[in-house]
């Protein structure tokens, strides 16, 4: 067994493997434990197989897009959004809303206000928003009502989702 040593004081020698090649038949073996040898070269025993890395990927990839699933919804309809609101007081102290571009947040916003956009389909509608008074969200898709909802106070605080 070969020996190989630290360049350090006090170091003690570390074992390592030797690789001999035998001439004749194309032959390599290593000298050392041979249990460990055996358990790194050896076939898993039984029925079974190990799965190919490739089967791992493709099914791994095949999950995280949604399957047949996610092939449908993508294939299927995109909503036409409407968020409206209306209230007692010309502004509204601030709104907060989702859209197909991310949470929009908005500040003293002139009442009545509403914004359009397209939906991409199994995504929740929501929008929020405080006034003095009274204030009324409504969330409308493909021209159907689908949230309505109406606080009053001081200040009042509305919120709608689908």
């Amino acid at each position: 067994m070969g020996l190989r040593r630290l360049r350090s004081i006090g170091s003690t020698p570390i074992p390592t493997r030797q690789l001999v090649v035998e001439k004749g038949p194309k032959r390599a073996h290593a000298v050392g434990r041979s249990d460990t040898i055996a358990k790194m070269t050896s076939r898993p025993q039984g029925k079974h197989r190990a799965v190919p890395p490739i089967l791992i990927c493709v099914l791994t990839a095949f999950a995280a897009t949604g399957g047949f699933c996610g092939v449908a919804n993508a294939i299927g309809h995109v909503p036409q959004v409407t968020y409206r609101l209306s209230g007692s007081a010309p502004v509204a102290d601030y709104i907060s809303y989702q859209n197909d571009t991310g949470q929009i947040m908005q500040a003293h916003v002139p009442l009545p206000w509403q914004t359009h956009f397209t939906g991409f389909g199994g995504e929740v509608f929501v929008i929020s928003a405080q006034s003095p008074g009274s204030i009324t969200c409504t969330i409308v898709v493909d021209g159907k009502v689908v949230s309505q909802a109406t606080s009053n106070g001081e200040p009042a605080r509305t919120v709608c989702s689908n």
